[in-house]
């Protein structure tokens, strides 16, 4: 049995790729690929909660009332047996290859000691797998990240959030997927840079198929519409105003959140954008590593 894992990273079409391997689940069983997602969500969170460290939290882990040590360790082993179960109904079913993905699987899991947890308990479902990733040049992925940060129920200015981002280190690509190449193997790697030009076709669907070795008759398919779009810079604005009135970590909250997310995407105004001294920032923080990782990885490219 074959994994395709598709790792993410955020904001590189994760959510459209998700929805569209989940509205045509059907259609990919019927050419012999399983699509394993958490329930009530097009993408497979609980996989990459599973794995992290019991002593670590984040706000889905708060919302979701698993902080608890001895709750977080059921909480794990339920995830392996319902993917263990999930994984022998499809091979039952004569699926030859399972997809999993999850952007959170790459900003989550940050230790090799996690990302080795997670390879042994693959191996003992699969004999071949194969980490997908894009990767996004950091200046647009900044602006699209404050954008998702805010629909969460984040109330950082924009200049705030961007200095916690220049300190992050889930961009430095070099770092991020160094322990991924150790703990699969480079040859397990099936790196694309995220750009529109380079995209088979122009489009990201048939570009995460074909590098992800998908080879499958689409006529049947459906495509949906651009999903999670960054809203612009009135309703990033207005909706962290309104998140300083409402609780974060509140399932109720998130529901009015929603709602509003919906109206004020169709709100006029510019999108977010960098002021030159921010580009600089930028360049200065992430040339080198970006370099090394290019060099690695991509080395026909005169730049990442």
């Amino acid at each position: 049995m074959k994994l395709i894992l598709h790792i993410g990273i955020p904001k590189t079409g994760s959510s459209s790729i998700q929805t569209f391997l989940f509205e045509n689940k059907k259609e990919l069983e019927n050419a012999g690929y399983g699509y394993i997602h958490t329930s009530g969500r097009v993408d497979h969170i609980d996989i990459a909660i599973a794995f992290m460290v019991v002593s670590s939290s984040d706000p889905y882990i708060r919302t979701h009332n698993i902080e608890d040590k001895d709750v977080r360790i059921s909480y794990s082993e339920k995830v392996k047996l319902q993917l263990t179960d999930e994984v022998n109904s499809l091979v039952s079913r004569g699926i030859h290859t399972c997809i999993i993905s999850s952007e959170h699987l790459s900003s989550r899991m940050k230790s090799i000691e996690e990302i080795v947890s997670l390879r042994v308990f693959l191996l003992s479902l699969f004999n071949d797998i194969r980490v997908v990733a894009y990767v996004r040049d950091q200046y647009k992925k900044v602006t699209s990240q404050y954008s998702t940060q805010i629909k969460s129920g984040g109330i950082l200015t924009f200049q705030d959030f961007f200095q916690r981002y220049l300190q992050n280190s889930n961009h430095f690509y070099d770092r991020l997927f160094l322990p991924w190449g150790k703990v699969f193997g480079e040859d397990s790697l099936c790196l694309k840079i995220f750009d529109r030009k380079s995209f088979i076709y122009g489009d990201l669907i048939q570009d995460f198929l074909s590098l992800s070795g998908i080879n499958i008759d689409q006529d049947n398919f459906i495509y949906p519409a651009l999903i999670n779009t960054s809203l612009n810079r009135n309703a990033c604005e207005l909706l962290r105003l309104v998140n300083l009135l409402l609780p974060k970590d509140n399932l109720y909250s998130n529901t009015i959140r929603g709602c509003l997310i919906r109206i004020l995407g169709h709100l006029p105004g510019s999108s977010l954008s960098l002021t030159a001294e921010q580009s600089e920032l930028i360049d200065k923080r992430f040339l080198k590593s970006n370099d090394e990782f290019r060099k690695k990885y991509f080395p026909n490219n005169g730049s990442l």
